[in-house]
């Protein structure tokens, strides 16, 4: 992000999309990434030299990193008493060959 000072941040820079593979700085794949950049959620840049036909296409990671902090997942206490519901039930099941659950992995 660029703070009013006009002073770059740390993940304030261009990224080249990944050759193969997914991003080292985003772990999306280029596919992915081209998608984003196709309806316009994240910023790019296409450097093509005089005369050539192909360049190299760019991408501002500070875009990419709001994307993703616009999709992470909060915590939430539903999935967790679900899952302690499942632990309790196998737990308490286990070694009763009349219950009908497998406790094995």
């Amino acid at each position: 992000m660029v703070k009013r000072t006009g002073e770059l941040q740390k993940n304030d820079r261009w990224i080249r999309l990944p050759v193969r593979g997914y991003c080292p700085y985003t772990g999306l794949s280029r596919g992915h990434m081209y998608r984003l950049i196709g309806t316009g959620v994240i910023r790019s840049a296409n450097i093509v030299q005089p005369g050539n036909v192909r360049g190299v296409r760019l991408v501002w990671l500070p875009s990419v990193l709001e994307y993703i902090e616009r999709h992470v997942e909060k915590s939430s206490g539903v999935q967790s008493e679900r899952a302690r519901t499942q632990l309790d039930l196998r737990e308490s099941n286990s070694g009763d060959p009349e219950s009908g659950i497998a406790t094995t992995c």
